[in-house]
């Protein structure tokens, strides 16, 4: 690096050396704990679930593993770019060694633009399969996974494309292309109204989501009880009567935290916005460091996630166990035809 060029990045290299070591980024100590806690957990909870399967339908499993392999991909991102920091700080002798090349922009911030639209996507998703779980529960159990591999695949590249356009237009902007990055981030003059419009809609989108959620949990527990009072033995259903009640525990795990994040993503989007908003009135260390403690909101939401997959596992795999101890076979077979005589009278 000449002269001339270390002259001209000098309040690059300041401005990030400033946002490392002010005492506002003590932040980034409590989110590399969260992110490492649970790139744990994400690991813990496939194993566990290696040993204790749990009987839900195939589609359903197959978004909650695309959301999980987001989970882990986002969180993985987010921790080598704070420890990548946490280890130049302790190895740099001039405040330009703290300078990232500007491949590193779309490899750190990628994630994070494929997250915010591809996670409220797959929750919407999640969503729809228990929408068609409800309205076709006659038929739904025999349902092939062609259709949510198609709308698995749409998220995906959606996404991506969504990605490669922040990115082309973020790279236009000489004030991001033009040198090594202080303060790496991937939101420009060129793409902010993009973002924007995308912030708006997910927004939209995850309230949307919860708004139907809450609707297909009451019709789920209406539909439990009119199967539970049915006088006419001959319309009882087992396989009917199975998909009911999936319906209806899976919707104790989805409708919770999809409302949790109907609530932490507008908060989350609202702060976001006012922070650009102020952003000519703050430094650009400032403005970096309030922005980290915002993505804590999505950090915490993420962790807490995790966890309660976790627990939702151990809870059905514990009360299948209790049922295989307390009714054999026979039992079973004389609990169902005791109810069906009982309709019957």
């Amino acid at each position: 690096m000449n002269a001339s060029s270390s002259e001209l990045l000098q309040p690059y290299c300041d401005t990030i050396e400033k946002v490392l070591l002010g005492s506002d980024y003590f932040v980034m100590h409590i989110q590399l704990l969260l992110l490492g806690v649970e790139l744990i957990l994400i690991c813990i909870l496939f194993r566990y679930y290696g040993k204790h399967r749990i009987a839900i339908h195939g589609n359903l499993r197959l978004l909650f593993v695309n959301i999980l392999a987001l989970y882990f991909i986002h969180s993985l991102a987010w921790f080598v770019y704070f420890m990548r920091y946490r280890i130049l700080l302790y190895t740099y002798s001039n405040s330009c060694n703290l300078l990232s090349p500007v491949w590193m922009v779309p490899v750190f911030m990628g994630p994070y633009q494929v997250y915010s639209v591809a996670y409220p996507a797959f929750h919407f998703a999640v969503t729809f399969e228990r929408i068609r779980a409800t309205f076709l529960v006659h038929k739904y159990e025999k349902m092939g996974p062609q259709l949510i591999i198609k709308i698995i695949c749409a998220i995906w590249l959606g996404s991506l494309a969504y990605l490669v356009g922040i990115v082309c237009l973020a790279l236009a902007d000489p004030a991001i292309s033009g040198h090594p990055q202080g303060v790496v981030y991937l939101t420009s003059d060129y793409n902010a109204t993009a973002i924007f419009l995308v912030m708006i809609f997910t927004m939209i989108l995850v309230i949307v989501t919860a708004l139907f959620d809450w609707c297909i949990y009451l019709l789920n527990k209406r539909l439990r009880k009119s199967t539970r009072l049915g006088n006419n033995p001959i319309e009882y259903n087992l396989s009917l009567n199975y998909q009911i009640n999936e319906n209806t525990l899976s919707m104790l795990l989805i409708f919770p935290l999809d409302l949790l994040f109907a609530l932490v993503y507008p908060v989350y989007n609202i702060a976001v916005l006012i922070l650009r908003a102020y952003k000519p009135l703050l430094s650009p260390a400032d403005f970096v460091s309030y922005y980290h403690m915002a993505n804590t909101l999505l950090f915490l939401h993420s962790l807490i996630t995790v966890v309660v997959y976790i627990r939702f596992i151990k809870f059905v795999s514990k009360l299948r166990r209790q049922n295989i101890v307390k009714n054999s076979p026979n039992d079973e077979a004389k609990m169902h035809f005791k109810q069906l005589q009982e309709q019957w009278n």
